[in-house]
Order: structure tokens, then sequence, then C-alpha cells
């Protein structure tokens, strides 16, 4: 979806008025896309932001989603092809309307992956809140023996924004599509095994977004990415022995289990397990029968 061409009808451009409050004026073109059904039933509405003059129709690149915490619709942000816009960008250019509805904005500029479900971005200050629900929550956070404290959590984000700059990549924010909200992290990393470094494939989800495939689905483009985008000759998991949800998730990703090694995290010795996956696939399909929605 991000990233489409589409073609708006504008029925208020800019310089405009609201044609009820009439104090809402317009300073960007607002429209439909014609064909396009929105969550509530209407023609999908579109913002065209990155064209300074009244236009009747434009067709340009989708750039943001955004979602109404309050409401059902959302509105699409559309821009000239080649123009890039991150979130702050585009609440700037928006918030004389979405300023009254509390808007998650999901910017194509900021997206590293997409899935069908899924986008995944990277994390940023604002989503401490987030983090923190997950890190903080007993069950999902069984398999680090216990929750993070505050200082634990804005580290934890610390090491992430600082691996984007240092290697490129990190744990990401994983988002869902439907609602814009922050439901988990998944990403890269490069942790130590024994005597070596490796590339890791980590996850990890609010509980009430467990069981439904999410988890997997990210592994696996994080995977892909690994493979086409790093050129990674091989990636791993590093998943404690009691896990078995991760483990899971780590069969659906094609991998298998090569080695064990007893860790020591936050004071206590934990058995974990490590798997792997090479670029040439083997593996990848060994495990079909392992699936389920364990994740």
């Amino acid at each position: 979806m991000l990233g489409d061409i589409v073609t708006v009808t504008v029925d208020r451009p800019l310089g405009s008025f609201h044609p009820e409050y009439k104090n809402l004026y317009y300073p960007v073109n607002y429209g439909y896309v014609k064909g396009i059904a929105a969550p509530d039933g209407e023609e999908q509405d579109a913002y065209i932001i990155g064209v300074n003059k009244p236009v009747q129709e434009f067709t340009g690149k989708l750039i943001a989603v955004v979602h109404r915490r309050d409401d059902v619709e959302e509105k699409w942000v559309v821009a000239p092809e080649g123009l890039v816009f991150h979130k702050k960008e585009i609440e700037e250019q928006i918030k004389f309307q979405e300023q009254y509805f509390r808007p998650e904005i999901i910017a194509l500029g900021d997206v590293v992956l997409e899935t069908r479900r899924l986008y995944l971005r990277e994390m940023n200050q604002s989503d401490y809140g987030a983090l923190r629900g997950m890190l903080q929550d007993e069950d999902v956070m069984y398999a680090y023996n216990g929750v993070f404290t505050d200082q634990e959590i804005q580290d934890w984000l610390a090491r992430q924004i600082d691996r984007y700059y240092k290697d490129g990549f990190g744990l990401w924010a994983v988002v869902l599509k439907k609602t814009g909200k922050m439901i988990g992290q998944c990403g890269l990393s490069i942790q130590p095994w024994k005597d070596r470094r490796v590339l890791e494939i980590g996850y990890l989800f609010q509980k009430a977004f467990w069981h439904k495939g999410y988890a997997a689905e990210a592994a696996k483009v994080c995977k892909e990415y690994a493979f086409t985008k790093l050129s990674a000759e091989e990636v791993f998991s590093i998943i404690r022995n009691t896990n078995i949800a991760s483990q899971n998730v780590a069969l659906r990703n094609g991998m298998t289990m090569i080695d064990t090694w007893m860790k020591n995290y936050r004071g206590t010795d934990m058995l974990h397990i490590l798997y792997s996956v090479k670029r040439t696939g083997e593996g990848k399909d060994r495990n079909e029968s392992s699936r389920n929605e364990n994740d």
C-alpha cells in the first residue's frame, strides 16, 4: 500500500474552507480516491502535500496513512513522486485538521520493511510507552528472567537507536497496519555466541498479539532483508530453551537448531539454543510440519 501511485480527486482545494466548519481553512489540497473504500465505508479521503497551488486532480505516491485513535476514519497522505516527507513534516502539514483526532501516522520515509499486515520502522523516544507495556509485563518477559526497570527500558531504546546509526539496523517497532499501533519489536542485531558474533533475528510482542502469526511474519521479512540487503550468508536466533513459542517461530522461519550454550543473563545461568538458516535456503522447508501459531 505505502508507495503505491494513486489519483486523488480534489473537492477541497488549497485555500478553501470546510463546507460546514467555516473557520477551518485548507492549507493543502484535500479530496478522495475513487473506487477505494476507507474503513468507514466511504471513499478514501486523502491529503496532498508538496503541491503549493490548488488542483482539481492529482496523481502521486501514497506516503503515509493517518489512523485516528478516536475515530474509525483513516486518511491517506499523497505527495509528488521523488519527494520524501518524514512523520514530523507530515504532522505539521496536516495538523490544521488532525489536531482534533490524536492521529497515529505511519510514513513511508520511516518504514524499513512491510508485510501483508505489518510495518517495521525505526523506534524513537515516543515509543517509550509502548515499550514499557511490553518490557514490564511478567508474561512477556519470562524468558528475560524478570521485567525491566524504567531506566533499563530507556537504555534498551537508546541501544536500538544507536544501532540504527552504527549498524544500519536494530530491533524495529512492529506496527499493525489496520490500527497504526506498535504491537511489538522485531529486527536484527549483532550478538555474542561463545567465541564469535552472529547476526540475530530477535522478536518480542505484546501478549494481546500472541498466537496470531505476527512474530513469524515479521521474522521472515527480517531474514529476507538480511539476505538481500545485507548480503548475509547466515542468520541466527538465540532462544532460551524454555521459550517454546519463540522456538516455533524460528522453525517457521526455516531455521534449525545447531548449538546450545549456558549463558549468564542478569545473574542467572540460562540454557540457550542457537537456531540458524543459511542464505542458500538450506533447511528452509525442513520444518514445514512444525508450523503452528504459537508465537
